[in-house]
């Protein structure tokens, strides 16, 4: 949306002022000198750092003397914040109270709103705005595909096991497809590391963690893309069960070793990492989210018997690890994400 809107703007004769921000656009009259800034709301950046942000984008330009031949009444500062849907929230309402000159775009009923005590026209605009926002196809909602592939996945498996001939067959889909060290190190059966993550134990510990993957799998998935998801899961998912048959060969414990969880650990350890590389952008909200995924993970460790911690310990690390290595395409793909105001 804030590329369109930009653009019927920089067709109507306006300019980015490139010095402090692309998304600041100017055009000059004899009499007057306009001034355009547009902005993408996310939930993730406070009322307060907007309404600041605003402020120095304005002070900026003062201080690059971009106006100086123009009186101050001839000076026009407009500020077009995009938000994706036309509900009002108390950062919302706030935002809007304390920024001078400010229009809102709700992406999802492609409309412009002017609230009180804003002004209802700008370089004859107004029209024109209103035309492009319409204008714009309605985005299609989300669909974390290849979550609910794994999630599927999962749940496929898990009632072949449990109910194909009464049961008969759960026993020997364990004993043929989990991973324990005699049957990965002694025997080489390398691919127990990888059908070992889609079986599970029982009802709930295959509950537990579906529900856990739906979390992360949507919010990773839409933020990050279905590829680095999915290797994100696999890569992960496979360390967390080799770490756990070497943990056990090096204690000569012989049980078996199943379930999704080493790789949902692996999800989170790799948002952990993006947390604290988007610290500053993302706040608190990143955080309450990790301390809510932290503490499910916790709970169902308690409520459930026979915990493979270790594997879970090798897939949160390892999950840490593969965001860091891959921290400067995190970045690059949020900026792309999220349009925030930048200098």
């Amino acid at each position: 949306m804030i590329d369109i809107i930009k653009k019927y703007y920089l067709e109507h004769g306006y300019k980015e002022f490139s010095r402090i921000s692309s998304n600041l656009l100017c055009r000059e009259t004899e009499d007057s000198f306009y001034n355009v800034l547009l902005v993408r709301y996310s939930e993730n950046v406070s009322a307060n750092e907007y309404i600041e942000s605003v402020g120095n984008i304005k002070g900026m330009q003062r201080v690059t003397g971009a106006f100086k031949n123009y009186p101050a009444d001839n000076v026009k500062f407009l500020c077009i914040m995009v938000f994706s849907d036309g509900l009002l929230d108390d950062d919302k309402r706030q935002i809007i109270e304390h920024i001078d000159g400010l229009w809102v775009v709700a992406e999802d009923s492609r409309s412009v709103h002017v609230f009180e005590n804003q002004p209802e026209e700008f370089d004859s605009s107004m029209e024109g705005l209103k035309t492009t926002v319409r204008s714009v196809k309605k985005p299609k909602p989300f669909v974390p595909w290849m979550t609910a592939i794994i999630i599927l996945s999962n749940i496929i498996i898990f009632f072949g096991m449990y109910f194909w001939k009464n049961g008969e067959l759960a026993e020997s889909i364990v004993q043929g497809y989990a991973d324990s060290y005699k049957t990965v190190i002694e025997n080489r059966e390398w691919y127990r590391l990888f059908t070992a993550m889609f079986l599970h134990g029982g009802t709930m510990h295959l509950y537990s963690n579906m529900l856990l993957l739906g979390f992360l799998g949507y919010d990773f998935e839409k933020k990050l893309g279905r590829l680095y998801f999915v290797l994100l899961y696999l890569g992960t998912g496979l360390a967390s069960s080799l770490g756990s048959v070497f943990y056990h060969y090096s204690r000569l414990d012989p049980a078996f070793s199943l379930g999704a969880s080493g790789a949902i650990m692996g999800v989170l350890g790799a948002l952990c990492v993006i947390a604290f590389l988007k610290r500053k952008e993302d706040g608190a909200s990143l955080f309450r989210r990790i301390v809510f995924y932290l503490g499910y993970c916790l709970a169902q460790g308690m409520l459930e018997t026979n915990v493979d911690n270790m594997a879970h310990l090798f897939g949160f690390i390892a999950g840490g690890l593969f965001a860091f290595l891959t921290k400067s395409w995190i970045v690059e793909k949020e900026a792309e994400k999220d349009s925030k105001i930048s200098a």
